[in-house]
């Protein structure tokens, strides 16, 4: 399977279930030479992310989602240029005043 994934319903989901590994439920049905490309969200300001609990945390970080990548064989062959994003919604009273949210897009291949 070649997928693209979209990393915003990603973001959405850590905040519902909590634990859910969009990655780990994928990698396993894509093809040996398979590309992964998204539109990436995540929290540049590392107090945004000690608000989640250890395992939403990691799915909402950008260094874990790489080396998780990287260890199931996918490179990150382009780095987007970063765009900061003002949060309207607020999500279960998540965000505060001047929360930003940082988004590019990511383009893996294996």
């Amino acid at each position: 399977m070649d997928l693209a994934i979209d990393f915003t319903a990603s973001f959405e989901a850590a905040f519902e279930k909590k634990s859910y590994n969009l990655y780990q439920d994928l990698i396993p049905h894509m093809n040996t030479h398979s590309m992964i490309i998204g539109l990436y969200l995540y929290f540049k300001k590392s107090t945004i992310l000690t608000r989640f609990d250890l395992n939403q945390r990691k799915l909402l970080d950008g260094i874990f989602i790489r080396k998780y990548l990287e260890q199931n064989g996918y490179q990150l062959i382009e780095n987007g240029e970063e765009y900061t994003l003002e949060m309207g919604k607020n999500v279960d009273e998540f965000y505060h005043d001047g929360d930003r949210i940082i988004t590019h897009l990511d383009i893996y291949n294996r």
